[in-house]
């Protein structure tokens, strides 16, 4: 009797072993990954390794272009999820007059790698893509700005890292105006689903620089065949340290054009009727008057009509406006 028991018990504990196997899924491993990777799509040929680390998953190759050796490095990083899916990421360099890296997420199916079609949540590649450029924009600098409007090209690389350490993908710009690199995004890996979020850096406040040019249209509809339609824009200049304004508002049987003081209240700009401009067909404000509230966000801006403002259409109502210069 005690031995059927004993071999009921052993039978029962490796039919838990046999059951524990079948239900972890069976990993290949990062170094198969990108092997397999250089199989598909390097067109079998495997370039010098620059730095190996399986133990943290990470690995670097040199890269070519042309059959020339760039500056940048070719980088794969290993991800598991919680439930033990591998996914292998790629960051490839790509160098004309500046470089840009191409991104790219792979698993495993049935023996062969296959590119991850979603792995952004929210975004595909070309929005992927177009966001870094905006965020780019968002950290330029004064002086990158200044070269940018005499027509120069080229002034900084946006380049994708992978982690050696940690999990959080960055993307850096990399200036060739001030040689300098900026984290202006970052993609955070969640562990449950196997996806990453974009996140955008926002620009520290203590350089913030309002000069520009905002600009805004809006519709409302047609009298007759004629369209009524306005567009509104917002000039800021900074002389002796100090902002100015210029308010210009044209369209349908209405052209206003303000001169303006502007101070900073918070994060935004308010601007307070100084004098009229060249043509305006809106008179009788008094200096000092509060006309609008300018929050500028990186290429856009909030305008908030404050009540100072003199057409009643427009009071209290806040619009997005582009900048333009």
């Amino acid at each position: 009797m005690k031995t059927i028991k004993k071999t009921l018990f052993v039978t029962a504990l490796l039919g838990l072993f046999n059951l524990s196997l079948q239900a972890t899924p069976t990993k290949v491993g990062m170094q198969v990954m990108v092997n397999a990777f250089f199989k598909h799509y390097n067109g079998g040929k495997t370039p010098k390794v620059i730095k190996k680390d399986l133990g943290n998953g990470y690995m670097e190759y040199e890269a070519l272009q042309n059959g020339y050796k760039l500056n940048y490095a070719l980088q794969f990083a290993y991800y598991l999820t919680n439930s033990g899916k591998e996914i292998l990421a790629s960051s490839t360099p790509n160098c004309m007059q500046s470089c840009a890296s191409m991104l790219n997420f792979f698993q495993m199916v049935n023996g062969k790698l296959q590119e991850i079609p979603d792995p952004i949540v929210g975004m595909g590649p070309r929005a992927f893509y177009a966001r870094i450029g905006e965020q780019a924009q968002i950290h330029m600098s004064a002086n990158e700005k200044s070269r940018q409007d005499k027509g120069e090209m080229a002034l900084y690389s946006t380049m994708i890292y992978l982690p050696q350490h940690g999990t959080t993908i960055l993307v850096k710009k990399e200036s060739r105006v001030d040689r300098n690199q900026i984290v202006v995004a970052k993609l955070r890996y969640n562990l449950s689903n196997g996806k990453f979020n974009f996140v955008g850096v926002p620009k520290r406040s203590t350089s913030t620089d309002y000069s520009g040019t905002y600009s805004f249209g809006e519709n409302k509809g047609k009298t007759n065949t004629i369209p009524i339609s306005y567009m509104h824009t917002i000039t800021i200049k900074k002389e002796n340290g100090q902002y100015i304004g210029n308010y210009e508002l044209s369209g349908y049987q209405m052209h206003a054009n303000f001169d303006c003081d502007a101070t900073k209240e918070g994060k935004a700009l308010v601007l307070k009727f100084k004098s009229l401009g060249e043509i305006s067909m809106v008179k009788g404000l008094k200096p000092g008057q509060k006309i609008l509230k300018l929050t500028p966000q990186g290429l856009k801006a909030q305008v908030y009509f404050t009540k100072g403002y003199p057409l009643n259409d427009w009071v209290g109502k806040t619009y997005t406006a582009k900048k333009i210069k």
